[in-house]
């Protein structure tokens, strides 16, 4: 059973992954004051909010987590360093975030991903992608991409997890799973965690984006291995030599799923290189039937999960801390403490 963390709640301090060349975790992202917080968590109809842009789409309630009747009419703005909301010319705007040039990443209704700066003619990324998302040094995004050949991502479809290079303008296949989603890149390393239900239960894992000649098949074994006399699967293929997937969540079989929920959009990292959490907000089924938000902190390394207290639309706070909006009809901003931090 999960348990109920208070507020004051105080993150673990465990070693993160393995560092690469990357700009420091969070250099391009805002942390919010609690009045910049609720100014952004108040817009009328929001939708999507990833660091310094919003999508806002008229009609819908913040956080419901309802999708949009007509997506023509949601517009993004880009969010200025003291809070403050500038609304653009993008529209029919699924989700989208902002490079540390200035441009725009939209991730469109028609599932194409591109690049916009003011006037200037769309970069086209991608014509066809789900759940992309920049890393925290804004030179990377981790999405999911239809099988090679392929034009359309149903349910069920074969997918790919890529990472795409913006200067380089080169994508990288992480892995194939068609039941991948929501991949992100962990902060100063080469590994992405995204949501899958390879091994028969939605689960986070974690896979390495960057391992030469490496089969991107995940390996759903999960204790025990073939020749291992002790392992209760027979059925286990064998193991991953080059250790590039894990498995971080959901492992043993008598701790139901909601134990550990899988993240969606709305999510941010915390801390530096060797306490990075990400924090993310899921969908809970509360005991009158019904559904809340409630924010967990995960350890990209171990897999470690604490349950933070209710709150949609995680962003990064004064001192490390983490915002959070419990309100339904206005804005309740709530602070989560991390390692370190006093109120």
């Amino acid at each position: 059973m999960r348990s109920s963390i208070t507020l004051a709640l105080v993150l673990l301090a465990i070693a993160g992954c393995s560092p690469r060349s990357s700009a420091p975790m969070g250099a391009t992202d805002p942390a919010y004051s609690l009045e910049s917080y609720c100014r952004i968590a108040s817009t009328p109809g929001l939708f999507d909010w990833t660091g310094s842009a919003v999508v806002a789409c008229p009609g819908l309630m913040p956080g419901s987590g309802d999708e949009p009747i007509d997506g023509s009419a949601c517009s993004v703005s880009t969010v200025g360093a003291d809070g403050s909301a500038h609304e653009t010319t993008l529209a029919d705007v699924r989700g989208a975030q902002v490079l540390a040039d200035g441009r725009v990443l939209v991730w469109a209704f028609d599932g194409s991903l591109s690049l916009h700066r003011g006037s200037e003619p769309a970069h086209e990324i991608a014509p066809l992608a789900l759940d992309p998302w920049l890393d925290a040094a804004r030179n990377r995004i981790a999405y999911i991409a239809p099988a090679a050949g392929a034009t359309s991502l149903e349910p069920g479809d074969d997918r790919r997890v890529v990472v795409y290079d913006i200067g380089a303008g080169t994508e990288l296949e992480v892995l194939a799973d068609a039941t991948a989603s929501s991949p992100i890149a962990v902060p100063g390393t080469d590994d992405v965690l995204y949501v899958s239900s390879a091994a028969g239960i939605a689960a986070i894992w974690r896979a390495t984006a960057l391992v030469a000649g490496a089969d991107p098949t995940p390996d759903p074994c999960t204790g025990g291995r073939v020749g291992d006399p002790t392992d209760p699967s027979s059925d286990c293929t064998p193991p991953d030599s080059t250790g590039t997937f894990v498995q971080l969540t959901n492992t043993t079989p008598e701790i139901p799923q909601t134990n550990v929920p899988p993240f969606g959009r709305q999510h941010v990292f915390v801390g530096e290189s060797d306490t990075t959490r990400l924090v993310f907000a899921a969908q809970i089924a509360t005991d009158a039937g019904g559904l809340t938000s409630e924010l967990f902190a995960l350890d990209p390394r171990t897999g470690t999960t604490e349950d933070l207290g209710p709150g949609s639309f995680p962003q990064r706070g004064p001192r490390g801390s983490v915002l959070a909006n419990t309100g339904t009809d206005a804005c309740t901003a709530v602070q989560y403490l991390a390692a370190g931090v006093t109120p």
